[in-house]
């Protein structure tokens, strides 16, 4: 669907507007999920909202909050705003993609131990990647204490374990492309999903995931590494006593109680009075129901990897 000045994609969720460069079309800012904020906080991402008409994506979308200088420094560049509605991705499709043969899709998860990064960094630009006729996705997704937390109260609330939430994020855009890549001239039957570093260990994760099942056909792994998962246990120990910071003492969360906001208070007081090098010792999966059974290591050269 073309129109005379931006190329146009129907998604399910309402038409979107790019723009064009250099031969490629690009779609920035696109919403795959609702924002995970207020009661969505530390839940697993819902459907993203319908809207009316055309929406410009024109523009790439906030990163989940991060160390700023740090991504600056070692992260491939700067992530622009933050916000904690972050759950957006990006299109890259040749101008040609809308011929009748669909094109092969490959979907980027970016590194950063899963505390910095984005899926709008310059090195992460997919023209030249999209140039070679694929259609490329990067990703946005929570990360931190916003993609990884667990603690008691949450549990408590859910009635089910659910701490990974960036890996549901990174679910629920493999999800959105195969309901929407064939508007963007993509084939839906043909995903790639590649990633480097944190994001190379995000792939593995979602080789190992039954939730993940169907939703990509290849992988590839990029300076990924196998370290175990957290055990649950240990998860929630973490969670809540978190780097051992006076706003993470167990009295101090008790103090601000157990809704999600009193605990990103907590989270965000905690953050400023680390250490660097707590900043940066990235975040760690946790075992946790039918999203990871099992060690994702564990599971190299079995037929359970998909």
């Amino acid at each position: 669907m073309q129109h005379p000045s931006k190329p146009l994609a129907k998604t399910r969720q309402g038409t979107l507007a790019g723009s064009a460069e250099q031969g490629i079309h690009i779609w920035r800012g696109i919403p795959y999920a609702a924002p995970p904020v207020g009661p969505l906080r530390w839940r697993a991402p819902q459907p993203a909202a319908r809207w009316q008409g055309v929406r410009p994506a024109e523009t790439f979308s906030a990163a989940s909050w991060q160390d700023i200088d740090y991504c600056r420094e070692l992260g491939g560049g700067d992530p622009g705003a933050f916000s904690e509605d972050c759950l957006y991705l990006n299109v890259w499709a040749p101008a040609s993609a809308a011929q009748p043969q669909p094109l092969p899709v490959m979907v980027w998860l970016h590194g950063g131990g899963f505390t910095i990064g984005a899926g709008s960094l310059p090195p992460y630009d997919g023209k030249a990647l999209a140039s070679r006729d694929v259609v490329v996705v990067t990703v946005n997704y929570r990360l931190g204490h916003l993609g990884f937390f667990a603690h008691p109260a949450l549990e408590e609330e859910a009635g089910e374990r659910l701490y990974n939430f960036a890996l549901l994020d990174q679910i629920a855009a493999l999800q959105w492309v195969q309901e929407n890549i064939h508007a963007f001239g993509g084939d839906a039957a043909n995903v790639t999903l590649f990633g480097e570093s944190a994001g190379a260990r995000s792939v593995l994760s979602l080789m190992a995931s039954p939730k993940a099942k169907g939703l990509f056909h290849k992988a590839i792994i990029q300076s990924g590494y196998t370290l175990p998962d957290l055990p649950r246990e240990k998860a929630l120990e973490k969670g809540a006593c978190w780097r051992n910071t006076s706003p993470y003492r167990k009295p101090a969360l008790r103090n601000c109680g157990r809704s999600r906001g009193g605990l990103l208070v907590a989270h965000r007081a905690a953050e400023y009075r680390a250490s660097a090098y707590c900043r940066r010792r990235g975040a760690a999966a946790a075992d946790a129901g039918d999203l990871l059974c099992r060690p994702p290591a564990s599971d190299t050269g079995d037929d359970r990897l998909q």
